[in-house]
């Protein structure tokens, strides 16, 4: 298990691309995987917007994990 944080800012995007952005800055900093398969969990977004600019602060941060995804009936559940 391995956390990786990707962030993307600017002022004026849309929330959809800084998320993209994000969530690819982050899948650049992961481990280099040689030839196994990989597989990432999304453990958080945040979010920071406002201030005299009016910008946007978007930071994901993923679990990269070895290996292919797990089943569905294989996952863990998380109560919130």
């Amino acid at each position: 298990m391995s956390k990786v944080i990707g962030e993307a800012t600017t002022p004026g995007a849309s929330t959809t691309v800084l998320l993209l952005e994000a969530i690819e800055n982050a899948l650049n900093k992961a481990p280099a995987s040689g030839s196994e398969i990989q597989h990432f969990e999304l453990l958080k977004i945040e979010l920071e917007h406002g201030g005299f600019v009016g910008s946007t602060r978007t930071r994901v941060t993923l679990d990269a994990r070895s290996g292919p995804l797990p089943e569905p009936e294989n996952r863990p559940t998380y109560n919130v």
